[in-house]
């Protein structure tokens, strides 16, 4: 059980850098052609990635303190 939640949040984890670096190669292309909407999504991406991230490692550390 404990390799199959390692193999979900290793998948989790790839899946989130690629949707976040195509989100950011498009918001930037967004603002780079003068979109004014394209530096609220930035942020909104940015955010997103954070909380992504961080959920990761929180849920690895609650797993650490929990075995």
């Amino acid at each position: 059980v404990q390799n199959l939640g390692a193999l979900v949040i290793n998948i989790l984890s790839i899946v989130a850098v690629l949707v976040g670096t195509a989100a950011s190669l498009i918001a930037g292309m967004k603002y780079m052609g003068g979109d004014p909407h394209a530096r609220e999504q930035v942020k909104g991406i940015a955010i997103g990635a954070f909380f992504a991230f961080a959920a990761a490692g929180i849920v690895q550390a609650m797993r650490g303190a929990l075995t």
